[in-house]
């Protein structure tokens, strides 16, 4: 069941009943939407709780969706359908009436069918965690990216710390191949493999991450599961990888339009070694296949992957896809971008009132965007006793604090040295140092505590000296 084009169809039959009952239903909300999404998955209210926050990155109370928000949305859906009793357990036979979602439709048809067909445009349609967020560009990065998936076999990697915006980023370029270009994209998240199934010793990672990402591309792409008899039918003489890609020429073969394959948090997979290589080297082989247009399939292949750390892998040029892209580094907004999203937000900061927001807190735009949506919705909240409580625990900010915190004492190998550099970077407040060990230097980059003027480093952000200082 293709969940974004559920949630469109419900829109739309609102809209119709509105306009020919003069009925006021109110359009899902956010919420509502991600609701809906999470029951369509399968979630528990106990797991939705677990993925859902509010505006202000704050819980739910752990009663709330299942006692009050849910049963208004089935009531809601009662209402649009026309279907006596929704409930959570029943949503997805009630969700029946939308004959264009059934499972008789032109969904399955692509993998009952030997000769190619058609498919329109897929729609990625992503969750965010805090709902629909609203967008600033980094010019010239998006135009950039515009013109590069128009190359055949082009490959884009977009790096930048952690919470930069990397996927939001994606999201964008994604969308855009959509709109303006009618390419199919397929979005998928690698943060989605658990670490635990990386980790299990007796588990054959090659062939069940093979299978797993296979399995991901159907849902992406077409919103079902591949069909069992195609996964049995798999010629197993032949590599996990090349099973992989002979799934991904069966897709190709089967669109007119260029496909974007968007790989997100690419990093994640970094846990084993094993999966990492074989995965890396495969793009790299897809993308030169494509280049050399000595397939009739693959030179329709575009991919944009995402990262916040290089590979700590032993990967020679040779094989590595990083030497042969286009990269686009992510970094903080500046100040017309800071204002631009406080305008988004409907809050009027002159020059001077953003400039103290950058100086104290800094130009995450997660932590831009979690300050705003929090002062949005407390206007009497004096500027200045907000910004002197942001950097301490009892701020918005406590959780993104803790976080890095144990980022930076985790079970590094280097941890102690680390931590030690840290602190020369925290005492040198206006002077920037020099970091001599590269892999230090390149861990603090990933969790997002330093940058870079030329050779030299500098604390980030000022919200981290303060608690840093307190806690290291």
């Amino acid at each position: 069941m293709d969940i974004s084009n559920v949630i469109t169809a419900i829109e739309q039959l609102i809209q119709q009943k509105n306009e020919e009952q003069e009925t006021k239903i109110k359009k899902l909300t956010s919420l509502e939407k991600q609701v809906l999404s999470l029951s369509l998955e399968g979630k528990s209210y106990e797991e939705m709780l677990k993925e859902l926050r509010k505006e202000d990155d704050s819980e739910y109370k752990p009663k709330y969706i299942q006692q009050s928000l849910g049963p208004k949305l089935w009531k809601k859906l009662e209402e649009v359908l026309g279907v006596d009793k929704i409930t959570k357990n029943t949503l997805k036979d009630s969700l029946g009436k939308l004959d264009e979602f059934s499972e008789s439709s032109s969904t399955n048809k692509l993998f009952n069918q030997s000769e190619p067909v058609p498919l329109t445009a897929q729609k990625i349609v992503p969750q965010s965690s805090l709902g629909e967020l609203p967008y600033v560009e980094r010019p010239p990065n998006e135009q950039n990216c515009y013109e590069l998936i128009e190359e055949p076999g082009n490959l884009i990697y977009v790096h930048g710390p952690d919470k930069i915006g990397k996927t939001s980023f994606l999201q964008k370029i994604l969308q855009h191949a959509i709109i303006n270009k009618k390419y199919h994209t397929i979005y998928l998240n690698l943060g989605g493999f658990s670490d635990q199934l990386l980790n299990d010793q007796a588990l054959d990672k090659e062939k069940f991450f093979y299978t797993w990402f296979c399995n991901e591309l159907s849902r992406e792409f077409e919103k079902t599961s591949l069909q069992k008899s195609r996964f049995n039918n798999w010629d197993e003489t032949v590599s996990e990888s090349q099973k992989c890609t002979n799934y991904l020429h069966y897709i190709l073969k089967n669109v007119e339009t260029p496909l974007i394959l968007g790989l997100d948090d690419i990093d994640r997979l970094y846990n084993s070694e094993t999966i990492a290589i074989s995965f890396l080297k495969l793009i790299r082989s897809w993308i030169e296949t494509a280049r050399s247009f000595n397939d009739i399939n693959l030179p329709k292949l575009r991919i944009i992957i995402t990262y916040s750390q290089e590979p700590p892998i032993d990967l020679d040029d040779d094989n590595s896809p990083f030497n042969l892209g286009d990269e686009i580094e992510l970094k903080d907004f500046n100040e017309e971008q800071t204002r631009d999203l406080c305008n988004l937000y409907s809050l009027d900061w002159d020059k001077n009132k953003v400039q103290k927001f950058l100086d104290s807190i800094g130009g995450n735009p997660k932590l831009i965007q979690k300050a705003l949506n929090y002062l949005k919705n407390r206007p009497e909240e004096d500027f200045d006793d907000f910004l002197k409580k942001s950097i301490t625990e009892e701020g918005i900010y406590q959780r993104e604090l803790k976080n890095c915190y144990k980022k930076l004492t985790k079970n590094y190998d280097c941890k102690e040295a680390l931590i030690s550099e840290l602190k020369k970077v925290i005492n040198s407040k206006d002077k920037p140092i020099e970091i001599n060990n590269f892999e230090i230097k390149d861990k603090l980059n990933n969790i997002g505590l330093i940058t870079f003027t030329e050779n030299k480093v500098e604390l980030r952000y000022e919200l981290y000296r303060s608690y840093l200082s307190k806690y290291l």
